[in-house]
């Protein structure tokens, strides 16, 4: 079956092309090496011109290349837990510099309703809401450390900082772990 993702490249002329990929578990991760290497992967995509709806796209992507934005959003993924998405930005960032880099809230609508799209066209009207359960900021959950602790393993610049404590990047150098 695989996780699905919707791609969408916009180009410096306006036009947009609509990929899909079987890669959205850890979108995010992939994000992490920069606009170059995902750009190389399109031809290795599916292109049909088929939106996924919101109850198949279970990550997605947006590249605009004149406007040097990328907006997208994941399922699963480091990204998706709200006590590491402040450092996987900053890392995303890092490696996407001036790039304008945001989280799509509403998935597959979001990505159609910025090239034109009705966000209408991609809804699942046969499903009902997944409603979860909301943690407030002083949630015994939050309280402490992160149980499970995050390690990404990127190719770190020294001059990257950020202010989420207990997150770790590693760079590709070996012994060398940055503390973020």
């Amino acid at each position: 079956m695989g996780d699905r993702a919707n791609v969408i490249v916009v180009r410096e002329n306006g036009t947009h092309e609509l990929y899909r990929t079987g890669w959205a578990v850890g979108i995010d991760l992939d994000l992490l090496e920069g606009p170059t290497p995902v750009l190389a992967m399109l031809p290795g995509l599916r292109q049909d011109g088929w939106w996924l709806d919101d109850t198949m796209a279970q990550g997605g992507i947006l590249l605009d290349l004149g406007r040097k934005v990328l907006l997208f959003f994941a399922w699963e993924g480091p990204s998706t837990e709200l006590r590491h998405r402040a450092a996987m930005f900053e890392l995303i960032r890092a490696a996407w510099p001036g790039w304008e880099v945001r989280w799509l809230y509403d998935g597959a609508a979001e990505l159609g309703e910025y090239v034109g799209l009705d966000p209408e066209y991609v809804r699942c009207r046969d499903s009902a809401p997944s409603l979860a359960p909301l943690l407030a900021p002083d949630d015994e959950d939050l309280v402490g450390p992160d149980p499970g602790g995050v390690g990404v393993r990127v190719n770190v610049p020294s001059q990257v900082q950020t202010n989420v404590p207990g997150v770790w990047a590693f760079s590709r150098s070996p012994g060398k772990a940055v503390p973020l």
